[in-house]
């Protein structure tokens, strides 16, 4: 009896030290995040740039889940890029802008490049987005003088005004539609939409007022249509003192 008594409480405290090592049925499991990132577009083509400096495009993220989006890198392919974002942490609904920069340097012909964005959006944590340019090769159907902008110093309201002369020698019509302007720091006035073979026109490029003192490199980005569809894309350089805020 004693025997099977012994037996009896061998089997009960061997049972009792399994059940201690399951877990428990109570516990949950973490859902996954119902955030979900949108991008403006995975693909943005700069057109024809020049060499050694530095254009831009604002990408614009957006949460469209229903829990926060947390971004929690944003790793451009190369150095010759940088895409500081505004913020890293959206609500439900709420966007950000991706601010891309690259510098053109010493590079020819046809390129691309990349960035990568990791977040917490379960369906997919990783997207990549792209741009492409063409780097110090010439415009097949206009040209621009000069094909960048810089304003040197700004303390006047004369200061504050750039101008481009396009020549359309495409031997056909040319529409010319301003793209992008990322950001909005320049103000553009085109004094001629369409142009006929060989006629030309004159772009007014100037700052917004209110810039942040400092260094402001951008761009802008045109679309002709002609005898082929071209986007050209003009960069623009200036120092901002605190005078001209």
């Amino acid at each position: 009896m004693r025997k099977w008594f012994g037996i009896l409480v061998i089997i009960v405290l061997f049972s009792a030290n399994l059940s201690a090592q399951q877990p428990t049925t109570n516990a949950t499991t973490p859902k996954p995040s119902q955030a979900k990132m949108t991008i403006s577009e995975n693909m943005w083509d700069f057109g024809y740039i020049p060499q050694s400096s530095s254009v831009s495009h604002v990408y614009k993220i957006t949460n469209v889940g229903r829990d926060s989006l947390f971004i929690e890198k944003v790793r451009p392919s190369c150095g010759c890029t940088a895409a500081p974002l505004k913020k890293d942490k959206l609500a439900p609904q709420e966007s950000t802008d991706l601010f891309v920069t690259f510098n053109s340097g010493k590079y020819a012909g046809p390129i691309g490049k990349g960035i990568y964005i990791t977040s917490n959006d379960s369906a997919m944590p990783g997207r990549s987005i792209t741009f492409s340019a063409t780097v110090g090769d010439k415009n097949p159907i206009a040209t621009l003088t000069p094909q960048s902008v810089e304003f040197d110093s700004i303390r006047t309201p004369k200061d504050n005004k750039k101008h481009i002369k396009l020549d359309n020698f495409s031997g056909n019509k040319l529409n010319i539609l301003l793209l992008d302007n990322p950001g909005g720091f320049l103000k553009i006035k085109i004094k001629d939409l369409q142009l006929q073979a060989n006629q030309s026109t004159q772009i007014e490029v100037a700052l917004n007022k209110g810039l942040e003192p400092g260094w402001l490199k951008t761009s802008f980005t045109l679309q002709l249509d002609g005898s082929q569809k071209v986007k050209t894309t003009i960069p623009v350089k200036a120092f901002i003192n605190k005078e001209s805020k």
